[in-house]
Order: structure tokens, then sequence, then C-alpha cells
């Protein structure tokens, strides 16, 4: 299971159950633009917000000793993952040979406290052991410099395949004409984002594509601002270019965007080496201790009931005899930052964002209403207790 999203309404217990479905319209949630439920899904299925680029070149002789040192780095990072501080940890191998670097490892996450936060050298020696921990940093930097750093920010997605790992991975780096940034960017998203989530969907190599815009670099100095990225099943065969124009056809696009106007272009490929199973992940184990139904009920004998499913919730109100008043279906997303977990409501005209917890059997939700100038109890919390 990949990242999802949770349902809740920050509304005061006890309230009737018609001013509760008004109120998830009209006070709980952030005001935007109406969305359509496709919109809102994919929203709920975004990969991460953060990624973290590092480009490593390996000492002469040192390829092997460098190769062993990331796979013991590697369970380190699959222990933050698990912890709930990262998403996902590679390390990928270019096949140009004019990069000037030999490798570079890719993190991401959801937030850039997480990324910026110290490494618990306390905890990790609890994992490995400490001299062995000592050892390990003592030999990583004899192995490879750490020639640049890069930190991007997701701008636009395709919806990934299930539980698949990309072994290829091609990236566009791109240069926006002097004074064309936003231009080229808007081209992205009302185009190519849905041209190749069209391509993905009938192609089985084309696994997802990325968007990304720089954020920060350090290091080596790089000219471009933004990213393409097209996530690959190598071992899968590839649909006909005559095949993707005829999508393009279908999609009613112009056929002269005249990108080449708008941006530069510098590509490469990337082959996997080794990578974390992003599916022991924290966010996992949170939907699984979500999935299913939970209720709340309020002081005056109404009560709510949501069913969890991965990217969905159904959110149900009743009254004290057992009626449905209003029922609401809407994707779902939960993100852990700080070691909190926080759940999106992601509405056809905004999204509420709470914190929550699962506690011995119980659902913990936070009233943060007054937060956003509206009714709300901040030190209180809707309970659910779990009926299937």
């Amino acid at each position: 299971m990949k990242h999802n999203i949770i349902i809740s309404i920050g509304l005061l217990a006890g309230a009737c159950i018609i001013s509760q479905s008004k109120a998830i319209a009209q006070d709980q949630i952030t005001n935007a633009q109406e969305r359509s439920y496709s919109e809102r899904l994919k929203e709920a299925k975004k990969p991460f917000n953060y990624l973290r680029v590092d480009k490593m070149k390996v000492a002469k002789g040192m390829g092997s000793d460098y190769l062993e040192i990331e796979r013991k780095w590697s369970k380190i990072h699959s222990k933050s993952i698990s912890d709930g501080k990262m998403l996902g940890w590679s390390l990928w191998r270019p096949k140009n040979k004019n990069l000037g670097y030999d490798y570079i490892t890719l993190q991401t996450y959801d937030s850039l406290d997480s990324m910026n936060a110290p490494l618990d050298l306390k905890d990790i020696g609890k994992l490995v052991g400490d001299d062995k921990l000592n050892a390990l940093l003592k030999k990583t930097p004899t192995t490879r410099t750490n020639i640049g750093s890069e930190v991007w920010t997701m701008q636009d997605w395709t919806f990934s395949v299930e539980d698949a790992l990309p072994d290829s991975l091609s990236i566009g780096f791109m240069t926006p004409t002097k004074g064309k940034d936003s231009e080229y960017a808007k081209m992205e998203s009302d185009y190519f984002s849905k041209f190749w989530q069209v391509v993905a969907d009938a192609d089985e190599s084309i696994l997802s594509w990325q968007f990304g815009r720089l954020l920060y670099s350090s290091g080596v100095s790089v000219d471009y601002k933004y990213y393409t990225a097209h996530l690959e099943d190598s071992k899968k065969k590839p649909i006909g270019q005559s095949e993707r124009n005829g999508i393009w056809k279908k999609l009613n696009f112009p056929s002269d965007l005249k990108m080449n106007k708008l941006r530069k272009m510098k590509g490469a490929v990337f082959e996997l080496v080794m990578a974390t199973d992003s599916s022991k992940s924290a966010v996992d184990r949170e939907w699984e201790k979500l999935e299913g139904s939970w209720k709340h009920t309020n002081s005056n004998g109404n009560y709510r009931i949501k069913r969890i499913s991965p990217y969905k919730e159904i959110l149900e109100f009743y009254n004290k005899d057992g009626e449905k008043q209003n029922s609401f279906t809407l994707p779902m997303r939960i993100e852990i930052k700080g070691g909190l977990n926080h759940f999106y409501s992601l509405h056809s005209n905004g999204t509420h964002h709470g914190i929550y917890k699962v506690k011995e059997g119980r659902w913990y939700e936070q009233l943060r209403g007054m937060f956003r100038g509206v009714r709300g109890q901040p030190d209180g919390f809707l309970i659910y207790d779990k009926i299937e």
C-alpha cells in the first residue's frame, strides 16, 4: 500500500447532525476551487512532497567498498522509514559517463523538518552496535565524496502502479527560457501531466511520471530549475511512438506547443542499484491500524461512523435512533511529520487537515477549528471505537 488520506471533521461534540454535515463544507476546510474526485484522488496518491538528491564521486579503487558502505547505510535508512522519519531511500548508477559523479542517492520525505532532522546516533548505535556505527562513520568519507546535494519539491505527478519498483529512471533537467518559468511549468501540468497519465495507463514499462522544482542546491553548481522523471520497468516492452502520438491526438492537445521555446533540456538515464522496502513504512502501519469502521457517539446520542479503506473514507452521520442523515465519500491522505500523525480530508472545495493517534484500540482526533477562526476545541478530541 502507498500513501493514503484520512477523513475527519473537527466539530464540537454534541452538535446536531445537520449542522455537522453543513460545517464540513463551511467551517472546517480551507476554501479552494471545486475539484473533481479524480483530482482529489490524485492528491491522495502523491508519492512524496520533497526529494533530496546527493551526487557521489567514488574514490579511486573503492567501488566495492562504497557499495558495501551503502548497503550498511540502507539498513539504517530502513529503520528511519519504519520510524516515520523518511519515506524512501534508493541508490542509482548513471548510464551517462559525463556527469561528473558515479552514483546518486534519492531520499523522499513529506516535510522539510523531517529531511533536516539530525541523525539520532544513539538510536542508530542501538540498532547496529556502537562499535560498528563508529567504524561506519569513519569509513564512509574515505569511499566517496558528496560533490553536490539538491532538494526538490513535487509539482505534479501521475498515479503510480501499486507496489511496483522501477529499475530505470529517465530524467530531464529543465532550464526555462528567461521570463518563461511560469508559462513552462503551466505547460507541464496542463498538458504533459495528463498525457503521461494516459501513457502510463497504456504502457506497462512506464510506472509513473513526476515533475519537480528545485528549491536549493549546494556543492557543484547547476543551471536547471525543474526536472521531469519517468520511473520505468525495463523488463516491460514500451508502446511505440506512433501510439503515443495517437494518445496526444485523442486528448485534443495542440500539435505545436513549441516547448523548445520555453525551456532547454538535458537528460540522463539511471539504473537502480539498491533500495529500501517502502512497503514497510510507518505510514503503511498507520493504514493497517485505521482500516475498518469506527464510531464516535455525541453526548446527545447522535453518532458518526468512518469506514476506512486505502485512499478512501466514507463518513456517515446518524441520529440517535440510528437513521442515516448524511454521508460523504472522500479521498484520504496520511503523513507523518515530526513524530505526529497528520490526516487530510480532500473535499471538492478544500482540504481539512488535522492530527490524530490510534492508542489502545481507540482513534483520537484533535479538534482544531479555532486555529482557522471558527468553532473548535484544540484541547479536545473526537474519540472513535472500532466496530468492524
